[in-house]
């Protein structure tokens, strides 16, 4: 059984689309084992396949790029 990663941006993403993970792939140009290595981490999506996730979840390609230099120093 596949075992999410919760803070994977592209499934953060997916699921504040309210998309489970077999119904993006419908509209996305690659399969379910695709997307779940992405959001396993196993994988990074070509740019292509990045833009076709943030085009389908209402977001910015910049969305699953963490910006540097946003941690908080304690």
């Amino acid at each position: 059984m596949y075992h999410p990663h919760k803070n994977n941006p592209y499934q953060q993403a997916r699921n504040r689309a309210g998309l489970t993970q077999e119904k993006a792939v419908e509209q996305l140009p690659f399969e379910l084992r695709t997307l779940q290595s992405y959001e396993a981490g196993k994988r990074q999506p070509k740019f292509d396949y990045a833009f076709a996730m943030a085009k389908l979840y209402g977001c910015s390609v910049n969305c699953f790029f963490p910006q540097e230099g946003t941690e908080k120093n304690g």
